[in-house]
């Protein structure tokens, strides 16, 4: 636990986690704070995976979410937590919210779903 805290600690520079009041909550990235609407944002620094959503539900790993283009994996990921299963809707929701990332996600995606991202922003 104290390893999760101390690793946690050195990276609150650039991540952080809020809740308000009204119970939102949201990741700030590079003193930018992200929200989707409802959801519950949780950040594990230990999860195996980018990101994971679900209805009313976000869990990121914010050190792989940045070398993978963290503003397009959070709103991937807030399309999910908004009830979008299909994960080409998700990639359109994601690349309407961040344009100028579609390339740096290309490079990590196969070529057709890529090619479905760049049709759906035309």
């Amino acid at each position: 636990m104290l390893n999760k805290f101390l690793l946690a600690g050195s990276f609150l520079l650039v991540f952080s986690i809020l809740f308000t009041a009204e119970g939102k909550s949201g990741i700030k990235h590079k003193g930018k704070w992200y929200h989707c609407d409802d959801a519950i944002i949780l950040v594990d620094f230990q999860y195996k995976k980018i990101a994971g959503g679900r209805k009313g539900f976000i869990v990121i790993n914010p050190f792989l979410a940045e070398r993978h283009g963290f503003e397009f994996v959070f709103w991937h990921e807030c399309a999910h937590a908004k009830g979008i299963k299909n994960e080409y809707k998700a990639d359109c929701f994601a690349a309407k919210k961040v344009p100028h990332l579609i390339d740096k996600a290309c490079r990590l995606m196969h070529p057709e779903r890529c090619r479905k991202l760049r049709q759906c922003v035309k």
